[in-house]
């Protein structure tokens, strides 16, 4: 894709991990994934990737969905690539725990991934 502008990043889906650090090499490990579509009509959602934190869902009115990283991660660059789209974080924190869950998409996330600040920051 081409350098990304700031209507590519403004259009894009936005995520956002939360993990848990695990082992005794603390690796993080997600947890819990929010997923920001559009910027007028703004959806948000969030996914609870670690099965752990299941009971948690009832917490919303609206239930939080239970999924592994790998199959939401599978759904957001089918639904980026299908409508055009940019994948966007604050950091490439993000983009390495989309790879990690899906190394098998590592060159579609890297490709449409877009560290949001390098277009804010201008």
């Amino acid at each position: 894709m081409s350098v990304p502008t700031f209507a590519d990043v403004e259009r894009a889906i936005f995520v956002d991990f939360e993990c848990l650090l695990v082992g005794p090499e603390r690796r993080p490990d997600p947890a819990l994934l929010g997923v920001l579509f559009g910027s007028d009509d703004e959806q948000l959602e969030q996914v609870i990737t670690d099965e752990r934190l299941a009971p948690a869902r009832v917490a919303r009115r609206e239930r939080t969905p239970v999924a592994s990283a790998s199959d939401a991660v599978g759904e957001i660059v089918a639904m980026a690539q299908v409508d055009g789209l940019r994948i966007a974080g604050w950091s490439f924190f993000d983009r390495e725990r989309m790879i990690e869950a899906r190394p098998d998409l590592a060159e579609a996330i890297t490709a449409r991934y877009v560290n949001a600040l390098q277009v804010a920051r201008p």
